[in-house]
């Protein structure tokens, strides 16, 4: 997944350069990786940051970050998006183009993605509303390439 993805690297990096120039940013690690209590935690933590600043903005994978209880698997189930629905968060689905993406799905590596039936040929930031419940807008990028890890 993401979480340890050389893209992920980079954008700490780049964060951290914002930073030094003056930028009011922080960056706070909400993944524990804990089976059955990560979405729990994950909103526990955000809540929190929540409470002591103005403006959060959490990167999480498209099945943490959706507003609504359930999935297909799991009917059960209470994303961290769900949990933080008092909060009203805006919850962004990413997926464009037919492209690779490293995901462990049991085994870890590069796999195929299948392109992304929401967007046609749109590209972008486009409004979720009435297409993917759950979340309030869709960004489709124009490619999408997997990021190995940043250490083997």
């Amino acid at each position: 997944d993401g979480r340890s993805s050389a893209a992920m690297l980079q954008l700490l990096h780049r964060l951290r350069s914002l930073r030094l120039e003056g930028a009011r940013i922080s960056v706070l690690a909400v993944d524990d990786g804990m089976p059955g209590s990560r979405d729990a935690g994950m909103a526990t933590r955000i809540r929190a940051a929540h409470n002591a600043v103005p403006a959060v903005i959490a990167l999480l994978g498209n099945v943490h970050a959706s507003r609504e209880k359930g999935r297909q698997s799991a009917p059960d189930h209470e994303p961290a998006g769900y949990l933080l629905s008092d909060l009203n968060p805006h919850s962004v689905y990413v997926r464009g183009p037919a492209g690779t993406a490293w995901v462990c799905v049991p085994e870890c590596g590069v796999n195929s993605i299948p392109d992304n039936r929401h967007v046609g040929n749109k590209r972008g930031y486009l409004p979720a509303v009435g297409v993917i419940p759950g979340y309030g807008g869709l960004y489709a990028p124009t490619s999408s390439t997997a990021s190995l890890p940043a250490v083997n």
